[in-house]
């Protein structure tokens, strides 16, 4: 696969919500953002893989800047995680086909894991899981999965953008090295 460049538009497999711009009819037609269990985080995610289910695409524009004045209130990292972590496993549950259904969870609860175990958020993911746990029946009732077609679209999207993403992670690192070594 050819790298694009960095100014170039490209393919992503979600968005950032306090930035973004969307077709209104799109957004109607699959329905809008639903209701998470865990409150704050991941509606992207879930709005995204609903829009790739639908035939459209969702399109990094990395000449658009956008800046969001972020501040600590209302901003405790615990519930963000805690959050975060339920409802990532609230739109697996919702969007994955039953067929990828136990590896699709099983998968998540290894990164969810991994993740907190190395940050420090051991708490915040057994909260977040157990509100989830909490949360199956009501989360099995709106269960509306996309098409396995959709989800490796979206699958392979994430894994070329973490590919691509890695690759300029070095290539900047390269050019900040070589700037050092030239002063």
């Amino acid at each position: 696969r050819q790298m694009q460049r960095r100014s170039e538009p490209r393919p992503a497999p979600t968005f950032i919500g306090c930035g973004h711009v969307a077709r209104l009819s799109a957004i109607k037609k699959i329905g809008g953002y639903v209701p998470a269990p865990g409150g704050y985080g991941g509606e992207e995610k879930d709005l995204s893989l609903r829009l790739i289910d639908a035939g459209y695409k969702i399109m990094l524009l990395p000449g658009v800047h956008l800046w969001h004045d972020k501040t600590n209130v209302a901003r405790d990292l615990f519930e963000q995680h805690r959050s975060g972590v339920c409802n990532d496993f609230a739109m697996t549950l919702r969007r994955t086909p039953l067929a990828a259904l136990p590896v699709a969870l099983l998968v998540k609860f290894y990164r969810h894991l991994r993740f907190a175990r190395s940050r420090g958020f051991r708490e915040s993911f057994w909260r977040g899981l157990k509100l989830f746990v909490q949360s199956i029946p009501d989360l099995w009732q709106s269960r509306e999965p996309v098409r396995m077609v959709a989800l490796r679209e979206y699958l392979k999207i994430s894994r070329d953008n973490a590919e691509e993403n890695r690759t300029l992670q070095k290539e900047t690192k390269l050019t900040k090295d070589g700037l050092k070594e030239q002063s």
